[in-house]
């Protein structure tokens, strides 16, 4: 099996690249955190949109309307983009409608993928384990913030690739090698310039600096979180 990376998600027919591929889709900070840490307590499913309309066309369906808008959950939403919003039992065996910027854009530009797998730091290992069960090359597919390079999805690239390359095989293109690397230096340093990236500070600026505590734990859920014909859930 080989791994590619996605830095960040362009406006574009990924099928050519996806098709045939697992693919796991990383928003550290914060959609793929929050969809996960959802799924770990209980949601039912969660369907992602792109656009606020979107997810506002579930209202007065018995679906939950979470996520964000730069960064704050929209007046009209139920729910926010925090993870501690979704350990709670108000979304167990709920439907969630969850609309963010950056983490389910690239989650539907994504659905060419043979398998598409929801991947954060706080699921890191049971991903990896996950994706390389379908025995197929495999694309991790960063988030990004706005269309540029993300320093903690790239950072959570880096994780999963180390763990691919060690533990099953995976060979690792430059982009992995050097994110893998990287990594490592990165764990030296405590983890300390993650709470330096640009989402980081802007989270701080929003008052939600405990979000980037949240999303910055490892391996604390042995869920994967899969897409099936656009809905998120368990089921593979």
């Amino acid at each position: 099996m080989k791994l590619s990376i996605i830095f960040y998600p362009e406006e574009r027919d990924y099928t050519e690249l996806l098709q045939g591929k697992t693919v796991i889709v990383l928003d550290i900070l914060r959609a793929t955190t929050s969809i996960t840490t959802a799924i770990a307590h209980g949601a039912k499913e969660i369907i992602p949109v792109r656009k606020i309309e979107e997810a506002l066309a579930f209202k007065g369906t018995d679906k939950i309307i979470a996520g964000e808008d730069n960064g704050l959950k929209p007046e009209s939403f139920d729910l926010g983009n925090s993870p501690y919003e979704y350990r709670n039992n108000y979304i167990r065996n709920k439907s969630i409608a969850f609309r963010t910027r950056n983490g389910t854009q690239a989650i539907v530009l994504s659905k060419p993928a043979d398998h598409l797998l929801i991947g954060a730091f706080v699921n890191s290992s049971a991903c990896a384990k996950k994706a390389a069960s379908f025995q197929k090359d495999i694309v991790i597919f960063c988030s990004g913030t706005r269309g540029e390079f993300s320093l903690e999805d790239s950072a959570a690239a880096g994780y999963l690739a180390s763990i691919l390359s060690q533990q099953y095989d995976v060979s690792l293109d430059d982009a992995g090698l050097l994110l893998a690397a990287s990594f490592l230096e990165i764990k030296r340093n405590d983890f300390a310039v993650l709470k330096q990236s640009k989402s980081s500070r802007r989270l701080k600026h929003l008052d939600k600096w405990t979000d980037v505590e949240d999303c910055l734990q490892f391996d604390i859920y042995d869920v994967v979180p899969m897409v099936h014909q656009g809905v998120i859930s368990l089921k593979s």
